[in-house]
């Protein structure tokens, strides 16, 4: 059976320890909705906790996890959303021999 959770669409989600919770990531958002299990499920009102610049999904898993209370999140902050540095070394034998000391 399929249950509409949210209107808004919806990826990564994670149950709360206790099962009455779902989050889910919403863009940019962390949104949670209540669960309610017996003869028929029941989902309540979807409501966005946060937004911000977090890592999104890392190989189609969900890139943050739910403290067993349900109140706090562990989530990589993305600093520099969108930008990728490169460092790029040439010669870095020469580069190592130049600046480790010799024994």
């Amino acid at each position: 059976m399929r249950v509409l959770v949210s209107t808004a669409g919806g990826k990564e989600p994670v149950f709360s320890s206790d099962g009455r919770e779902l989050f889910y990531r919403q863009g940019t958002a962390l949104a949670a909705v209540p669960i309610a299990a017996g003869p028929a499920l029941q989902v309540g009102k979807s409501e966005v906790l946060f937004d911000g610049p977090y890592q999104a999904d890392v190989a189609g898993h969900p890139a943050y996890d739910v403290a067993p209370d349900g109140k706090r999140f562990l989530m990589i902050r993305n600093e520099n959303a969108g930008k990728i540095d490169l460092h790029v070394v040439l010669n870095l034998g020469e580069e190592l021999k130049a600046r480790v000391p010799r024994r």
